[in-house]
């Protein structure tokens, strides 16, 4: 139906696991990747209620009171440090890096 699609096919049914050693988490068990072949929309109750778990779970694993909230933002490692530095230094603030070798 597709061209190349039959040597995609043998491809990934001969793919086998291995190890990935970059940055994060990228290395996944078998039991997660068969867990995420199921879509899940964002206005889906089952999403709303798992974001709203993670979210409280978060909070309470900072030990920050119910006045506070996580939010979760979808991004690399490196985003998610500049999201965070960007949020934390003022406009007119400065950060200092050191980086030692």
């Amino acid at each position: 139906m597709f061209p190349g699609l039959d040597v995609l096919s043998s491809q990934l049914s001969s793919w086998k696991e291995k190890a990935l050693f970059t940055p994060g988490p990228l290395t996944t068990s078998r039991t997660v990747k068969q867990a995420m072949l199921r879509d899940l929309g964002s206005r889906d109750s089952e999403f709303i209620s798992i974001v709203k778990d993670v979210r409280r779970r978060l909070v309470e694993l900072g030990g920050a009171s119910d006045e506070y909230t996580a939010i979760l933002m979808q991004g690399s490692g490196t985003f998610g440090i500049e999201a965070a530095i960007s949020s934390v230094i003022p406009p007119e603030g400065k950060l200092l890096i050191l980086v030692f070798t």
